[in-house]
């Protein structure tokens, strides 16, 4: 295991380091798109891709570091939180309107934000947090707000979103699935989508 600052701008000795210790595979955590660029620059300058191979988390493999990254980002697994290439319809009408909307690819921080939102308000309505009342709309005080919401997202089943369907589990995790890509010619291809339960 290596550690490393945010904002480093070498990486050499964390590289060589994993090199000495006879890795096959290197799991790359990082969030900050441009140190996940550095590491594969010198990954690459070090000849490490041709000793083992990389998989990156998410941040790896997101449009901006996809754009910062370039050429060094070819040949390298990311664990993702979708595939363009997954015909689910939430996904696709997710990435249509994105596309419509912004003009580019999305990645998966906007996934998060459109997913978050819709989820935590269908949660509210099945809470009962806001009540009509003739032309007003009355919230519960705060402290009971709060514990409804929190009950309902633990009680949500199969809640139908973007990057799948969301299910509370015993941890309060609610989503159970990964897209494995490789990257070629600058785009994540998906190898595989992953069912955690």
């Amino acid at each position: 295991m290596q550690k490393y600052t945010s904002g480093t701008k070498d990486y050499t000795a964390q590289l060589l380091a994993i090199k000495s210790s006879g890795a096959d595979v290197v799991y790359g955590w990082g969030t900050y798109a441009e140190d996940c660029a550095i590491i594969l620059r010198q990954f690459k300058q070090l000849g490490l891709n041709t000793q083992m191979d990389f998989v990156g988390a998410a941040g790896y493999v997101s449009q901006v570091s996809l754009n910062l990254a370039g050429a060094n980002e070819n040949g390298i697994y990311g664990v993702y939180d979708f595939a363009f290439e997954d015909p689910r319809p939430q996904l696709q009408a997710w990435v249509k309107a994105y596309r419509v909307k912004y003009k580019e690819d999305p990645d998966f921080w906007g996934q998060y934000n459109y997913d978050s939102v819709k989820l935590i308000a269908d949660a509210a309505k099945r809470a009962g947090i806001i009540k009509k009342e003739g032309n007003r709309y009355l919230m519960m005080p705060l402290p009971e707000a709060r514990a409804a919401l929190a009950k309902a997202l633990r009680e949500t089943k199969n809640w139908p979103g973007s990057q799948g369907d969301y299910t509370a589990d015993e941890y309060q995790d609610m989503i159970h699935n990964n897209a494995v890509v490789h990257v070629e010619n600058e785009k994540p291809k998906l190898v595989k989508i992953i069912k955690l339960k």
